[in-house]
């Protein structure tokens, strides 16, 4: 493929995307929240990934 090749195909990627509308409205509704369901969520985003709650995992 040429260098003009490759430019053309990224030229031709859509503006919109079903990703990038669903990030539009995840960011929307985020902005939402308040501080507190903010942090909330975030604990539970962060025992999910690392499968404890933050209150178990020991401070240094």
């Amino acid at each position: 493929m040429t260098l003009e090749e490759k430019l053309k195909k990224i030229a031709e990627y859509p503006d919109e995307t079903v990703g990038s509308r669903l990030a539009a409205e995840a960011r929307r509704e985020s902005s939402k929240l308040s501080r507190d369901d903010r942090k909330r969520l975030f604990r539970e985003g962060m025992a999910m990934i690392y499968g404890s709650k933050p209150e178990e995992t020991p401070r240094h």
